[in-house]
């Protein structure tokens, strides 16, 4: 059975937890096996039995990235896993330094689930970005805009898959 890998910093709260959580359960109801990877576990949104969690409690403190790091490492060490899917920024420039030196690249995708433009601020973190995709097997944008934002290594890898409209979240308008 093949085995897909979820990584996110948190476990519910936004829109990309929440189409993370879709495309999980999605996957685990059509025989795949399926792992969620949270750094912080603030509650999940409706998540299927079938799917295996792993949310580190890491106590905050000066070393709390490197922790954070070396249990991703460990656990992807672990697990032989055939794709691994991580959403949003600072989930996927963790996994980047996690998986430095393992095979697992080749099977890694990266998510940029917010406008590029005006998520970071700090010159150092839009760095580590533009190299965490650019150790990714491919990137996926939500818009062609997001896409073009970034140099054109990462774009050769992009991808553009915008959110899914999930119905049975809408309610029936009264006219």
């Amino acid at each position: 059975m093949k085995k897909i890998l979820f990584i996110t910093l948190m476990s519910s709260g936004g829109g990309a937890e929440r189409v993370l959580t879709h495309l999980a359960n999605y996957f685990s109801e059509n025989n795949l096996e399926v792992y969620f990877y949270s750094f912080k576990n603030n509650g999940y949104y409706n998540i299927s039995d079938k799917i295996k969690v792993n949310s580190p409690n890491i106590k905050c403190c000066k070393t709390t990235k490197y922790k954070e790091i070396n249990h991703l490492r460990c656990y992807l060490r672990n697990n032989k896993f055939n794709c691994i899917i991580s959403f949003g920024f600072p989930a996927c420039i963790k996994l980047a330094f996690a998986s430095i030196g393992l095979s697992i690249r080749k099977n890694i995708i990266m998510s940029e689930r917010n406008d590029p433009t005006h998520n970071i601020s700090s010159k150092l973190k839009r760095r580590l970005r533009i190299w965490a995709y650019n150790s990714a097997k491919y990137v996926v944008f939500q818009t062609k805009e997001a896409m073009e934002y970034f140099p054109a290594q990462i774009q050769k890898k992009g991808i553009i898959i915008p959110n899914p409209l999930i119905t049975n979240n809408i309610k029936r308008a009264e006219i």
